[in-house]
């Protein structure tokens, strides 16, 4: 079996549950484990470590060992185990691991969980997410920006800034990347609205700064110089 610390799920050693490692959930739950182990034979937690290696390679699981070889109620087990501490968890990484139990708990029914043969749970948009909407789709916010103003012969650039700017609004806002286009729409009205008098008045290019997006501040324009 590949090494368990470049898989990437660990082993949850109570029933076989798959849990991500990156949530650390699995070291808490083995130390509870041994802890377990320690205070109902009296043992200090190096031994306790060892009942719980033996009985995880002899039957599988550590619950299984405590269960045949020492009569061990389950439910004492499991008890004492789950009781761990997860407010420190990232709300997406707990309901990665929602389970049909969890359900019924919120007040679904059995017959609707039957016919949920598969649950999946969405993730909110982080600020690296969040600037991949911004700016690789086909039809992106940044992109349709650029074509407008390139059909009134302006070039338009957005600094590196400015769009780090848009994504922080946009994740203030918490409303995902809906918020992308709320925070753009609020930030370029006034230059839209003015950009027929841009193009008339000879502007080529319009760089949108962080000032630009987070103060209002008016964007660097260049112009062609006039023929005499």
């Amino acid at each position: 079996m590949k090494n368990l610390i470049d898989t990437k799920y660990w082993l949850f050693d109570l029933d076989n549950t798959l849990y991500s490692g990156q949530t650390k959930v699995f070291s808490e739950v083995d130390k509870k484990m041994s802890s377990f182990i320690s205070k109902k034979f009296n043992v200090d937690l190096i031994k306790a470590r060892e009942i719980q290696k033996e009985y995880f390679y002899e039957y599988g699981t550590t619950l299984s060992g405590l269960m045949n070889h020492d009569k061990i109620d389950p439910h004492e087990f499991l008890e004492f185990v789950h009781d761990i501490d997860i407010s420190w968890l990232p709300k997406d990484e707990v309901l990665k691991e929602v389970r049909p139990e969890d359900m019924m708990k919120y007040g679904f029914i059995p017959e609707l969980i039957g016919r949920l043969p598969i649950v999946s749970t969405l993730q909110h948009l982080d600020e690296s997410a969040l600037m991949r909407v911004l700016l690789e789709p086909k039809n992106s916010l940044v992109k349709q920006y650029k074509k407008l103003f390139k059909m009134e012969g302006i070039e338009l650039i957005f600094r590196k800034e400015a769009l780090i700017e848009i994504v922080r609004l946009a994740m203030e806002r918490k409303s995902g990347a809906r918020a992308l286009r709320s925070v753009m729409e609020s930030a370029m009205l006034d230059l839209m609205f003015n950009l027929p008098e841009y193009s008339e008045d000879f502007v080529v290019k319009i760089t949108i700064t962080k000032e630009f997006i987070s103060k209002g501040k008016k964007p660097f324009m260049r112009r062609h110089r006039r023929s005499a």
